[in-house]
């Protein structure tokens, strides 16, 4: 079997590190270790071809707790947000993304909250 295929990884030992879910959709099931470094995680999941797929899945693992509230996230910097432009008819469309300054998850809200 070809590596994509079992998932493994040269930096990662378990054997089925993901798998192909209903409709072509990359699965990843990472250990709370993996979890933890989310954007390692990242990495591999696009070594293993996940950014060509469009959408991609990831279970969190068992121990893993979401957040209990968001009120500590005000000063958390989106780093290169898009804005997104859709025009089209009758099934044909085009999609405009354009990339803008990076700004705060504050400086987001009070943008998407606003009658402009």
């Amino acid at each position: 079997m070809a590596e994509s295929d079992t998932g493994a990884s040269c930096c990662h030992e378990r054997i089925m590190a993901w798998h192909w879910e209903e409709g072509g959709v990359m699965c990843f099931t990472p250990t709370m270790e993996e979890f933890r470094d989310f954007n390692k995680y990242v990495a591999f999941m696009e070594q293993q071809g996940a950014h060509r797929c469009g959408i991609a899945k990831v279970i969190p693992p068992k121990e893993w707790c979401p957040r209990k509230s968001y009120d500590d996230i005000g000063s958390l910097k989106i780093e290169t947000p898009i804005s997104q432009f859709v025009t089209g008819q009758q099934g044909v469309y085009q999609v405009y993304n354009i990339q803008k300054k990076s700004l705060t998850f504050d400086e987001f809200s009070q943008m998407a909250c606003s009658d402009k």
